[in-house]
This record gives structure tokens, C-alpha cells and sequence, in this order.
């Protein structure tokens, strides 16, 4: 507990995905007791830190639940280890923080929805195209 918070920004300045989430599990469990330690001093000067520290106790306040139905994987709610799995799963590269892997794995998602032709997900200029096959 007296060294959590130390962990998370060491963690986060070291790029160290797996070990930060770890430490943030943890503070989830016992953030009362990690809130009166010297660290959290360092930790409230962060206001990365502290946003990640909220989604991850409060949930993401961006993400609605209109937009959680939508997707089919909701890769913010997924732990590193599943981030990683799931790129390995699809022959990609597996290292990197958790934002970079949810970015990795989106952008998966869009090249799998050009190759099907399923662009509903992502539609970049307007509806230019239909108007186009129309005239």
C-alpha cells in the first residue's frame, strides 16, 4: 500500500502497461488507504494518472451505453493481457501501452472492414460515396 502509488507513476513513466494496470487494479481494491500515503502527493500533480485512476474506479464518462452496444469489443474495459492476446491472435505486434494497443487493434478493425466492405463503423467523408454511386 505505501509504495502503490510510487509504482503507478514509475510504471507509467517507464511505459510498463502491464505492471501500471496491476498497481491501478490494486489501488481500485485499497484506494482509501493509498490516498493517505506520501506517494499520492505525486500522483495528484498528474492529471493523466488521475483520469485513468477515475475511468478505471467510476468508468469512462466518453463512452456511452449507446456506444458500448455498438461496438463488439469494448477494448477500454479490457485488460492489457487481453489487449495483447487478442493482437497476438491476430498476428500483431504486441508491445506498447494500453492506449497504444487499443489503437493497434482499432485500426485492425477498420483494415478488417474495408477488406468485408463494411464501412458502417467508420464513415470518413460524409456519405460522398453513395452520393457518387447514385448520380
Amino acid at each position: 500500500v505505501d509504495t502503490t502509488a510510487d509504482l503507478i507513476l514509475k510504471a507509467h513513466s517507464m511505459s510498463c502497461a502491464l505492471l501500471k494496470e496491476k498497481s491501478m487494479e490494486f489501488y481500485a481494491k485499497n484506494a482509501p488507504a493509498i490516498m493517505k500515503t506520501k506517494g499520492w502527493e505525486n500522483i495528484i500533480e498528474s492529471n493523466v494518472i488521475l483520469r485513468e485512476l477515475l475511468e478505471l474506479t467510476m468508468g469512462d464518462p466518453t463512452t456511452s451505453a449507446t456506444q458500448e452496444e455498438n461496438n463488439d469489443m469494448n477494448y477500454e474495459r479490457m485488460s492489457v493481457s487481453q489487449l495483447r492476446r487478442k493482437l497476438d491472435e491476430e498476428g500483431e505486434c504486441v508491445d506498447g501501452s494500453k492506449r497504444m494497443l487499443i489503437m493497434r487493434l482499432r485500426d485492425v478493425d477498420v483494415a478488417k472492414a474495408s477488406v468485408t466492405g463494411d464501412d458502417s463503423d467508420e464513415n470518413v467523408d460524409g456519405g460522398a460515396d453513395a452520393e457518387e454511386t447514385d448520380a
